[in-house]
Parts: structure tokens; C-alpha cells; sequence
């Protein structure tokens, strides 16, 4: 493997994928197979991350989702950014480490909240008034987006995804 030195430490792994998201594995399958190209991750503990150590997720459906009673096509796609760093876990308020310590003890894993987001055709209002959810849909875009700049980092799936202009009439993300 060949590293890479610059002032947040050393580049030890990266992967994109950059087919259409429509033909991507799933999640655990495309893990499991870039474990096996790189076996030397499971060695490093979280306080060997960088602070700049993250990961997106690009959430889309694999079908039909009933809602009252019909059957509905749902075409939303999202992307979910999360660090892995400790450096960030640590630093987050008393609720949230109340949640990370019950869902430690209770799954034995630790929880990655998003920091930012991205999505293409977000639509509905599931949980949140449209106003709220703009404002929290913002805030976390907004995020990923400084995220990327500071790093200088291209991200396909968010160009392409921010690339469509939305439209406040379907912007109800909770």
C-alpha cells in the first residue's frame, strides 16, 4: 500500500465509487470485499484516525414501499456523511453521549450520527414541518459541502447530486 503524507497524516485507504448508484452493491457486500483487498484495516483503533477520517453513504430504495394501504414508488435518493474519527465522537453533547453509551451496551457498536447530507428528489414529509426541515436539510448540506472544500475533496455522488436544482416544494427531509 502506498501512503501519502500531507498535514492531516497519512492516506492509508481510500475508495469511491463512481458507477451510477442505481447498479451500486449493497453496503456489507462491498465492505466485505474491500476488506479483503485491504485486511489491515480491522488492525487500526479509532485514536489511530485522523480527524479527517470520514465516510458517505449514498442511501437509495430497492423498491416499493407501502404507504396507506397502496403501493408507491419511492425515488429518493441521499447521501449520508459521517467521521470516524474519536476525536469527533468525544466532543458532542450530553444527550447524544447518553445515546452512544446506551447503544453501546445495548448493540455493541458505536453509532455514527450524520454531519452532513445530500440528496436528489427528496420528497414528503415524513416527520418535521417543511420550514424545520429546510432548515436542518441546509445546515447538514451546508456541512458537506465545507467538509469536501476543506478537504479538497471531489465526491461524485454529491456533484451529481447537487448539480439537480431543488425545488423548496419538496424539501421536506424529516
Amino acid at each position: 500500500m502506498e501512503y501519502s503524507k500531507n498535514q492531516l497524516g497519512y492516506l492509508y485507504f481510500e475508495y469511491s465509487d463512481v458507477c451510477a448508484y442505481t447498479w451500486r452493491h449493497p453496503l456489507i457486500d462491498k465492505v466485505a470485499k474491500l476488506y479483503h483487498k485491504t485486511p489491515g484495516i480491522l488492525k487500526l483503533n479509532s485514536v489511530d484516525l485522523s480527524p479527517a477520517s470520514w465516510m458517505a453513504i449514498t442511501w437509495s430504495p430497492i423498491g416499493y414501499i407501502p404507504i396507506l394501504g397502496l403501493r408507491k414508488k419511492v425515488s429518493t435518493y441521499f447521501i449520508t456523511y459521517h467521521t470516524i474519527s474519536s476525536l469527533f465522537q468525544e466532543n458532542t453533547n450530553d444527550e447524544t453521549k447518553e445515546g452512544v453509551s446506551m447503544l453501546k451496551k445495548k448493540h455493541g457498536g458505536i453509532p455514527l450520527p450524520p454531519f452532513g447530507i445530500a440528496s436528489y428528489k427528496m420528497q414528503n414529509d415524513v416527520w418535521m414541518d417543511k420550514a424545520q426541515a429546510s432548515t436542518i436539510y441546509d445546515d447538514l448540506h451546508g456541512a458537506a459541502n465545507c467538509w469536501l472544500k476543506q478537504l479538497n475533496y471531489y465526491h461524485h455522488d454529491f456533484s451529481v447530486f447537487t448539480s439537480n436544482a431543488r425545488n423548496l416544494d419538496y424539501i421536506y427531509l424529516f
